[in-house]
């Protein structure tokens, strides 16, 4: 059967649109590929994608003293920015610590970190060794320290068992003036359950009242950050949700219109078949 030339590049026409709306199936693909990653880490607890980042996606929660700062950012991403994210805490929250031998009136500052909800039970046993960026440019107050630690955040953000934590005390600044990153370790053995999030903490103290020290993170240079035993395996976010709804909307109307287009073809290419006499 031969096609008339307006039938050919009916046609033609045809096979490029089909071959566009593939072109940005694929680019969709890839952008799923990117906004869906399957952030699983590895068992070995030396490998690079067990590090969980702290990042500066967004602050969820700040008290009007700024003892607390909250993110929701934690996860196997590496920071991308050049620019150190910073917080600045006031240490207002009192607590009675133990020093030596002695019980003394301290002030805290905490902040926070939590990840995406787990997707299946997480089994950690083993060491959790936390590092974080720290300076403070205040005077030296009687006794001051610093601490890391992981919780268990449930379904409604409350804590579930214990807070796993460590932390360091010394007489006078405990901390440098200028950012230095500090570690902590802290062995655990918890069972985190499936839509649990993993929350990060970094705690700041002194003897003195609304003393300051700065939380560096989420920059190459200093990338606050934990590292996980074990498997844990989050939910992945969205990310760029609209970029994704536009170009999902944009597949799906170019396939209806590519549908609508080879129907009416195939019905004028059957028409004109059984209107052309036999030769």
């Amino acid at each position: 059967m031969c096609l008339l030339p307006t039938e050919a590049y009916t046609v033609t026409k045809l096979q490029r649109e089909l071959f566009m709306a593939t072109l940005i199936l694929l680019i969709l693909l890839a952008s799923f590929g990117t906004c869906f990653p399957l952030q699983r880490l590895p068992r070995v607890s030396s490998e690079p994608s067990n590090v969980f980042f702290y990042h500066n996606r967004s602050e969820t929660y700040r008290n009007e003293n700024e003892s607390i700062f909250m993110f929701d950012g934690a996860d196997i991403e590496s920071p991308l920015g050049t620019d150190a994210a910073r917080v600045l805490l006031r240490c207002a929250i009192m607590r009675q610590i133990q020093y030596l031998f002695s019980t003394y009136t301290a002030y805290v500052g905490v902040v926070q970190w939590t990840t995406p909800p787990l997707s299946e039970d997480y089994i950690a046993g083993g060491t959790v060794t936390m590092f974080a960026w720290l300076s403070s440019e205040d005077v030296a107050p009687q006794i001051s320290g610093y601490g890391m630690a992981i919780a268990d955040l449930d379904e409604n953000g409350d804590v579930i068992g214990d807070l796993f934590y460590n932390y360091n005390y010394a007489t006078g600044k405990a901390i440098s003036t200028n950012p230095t990153e500090y570690t902590i370790s802290v062995n655990i053995n918890h069972v985190f359950l499936k839509n649990h999030r993993l929350a990060f903490e970094v705690i700041v103290g002194s003897t003195t009242q609304g003393w300051t020290a700065n939380v560096y993170f989420d920059s190459p240079d200093r990338n606050s950050r934990a590292v996980l035993p074990g498997n844990p395996v989050v939910v992945p976010e969205l990310k760029h949700g609209a970029s994704v709804l536009a170009m999902t909307v944009m597949v799906a109307a170019t396939f209806l219109i590519c549908r609508k287009k080879l129907k009416h073809t195939l019905k004028r290419e059957i028409h004109l078949k059984s209107s052309v006499p036999p030769k």
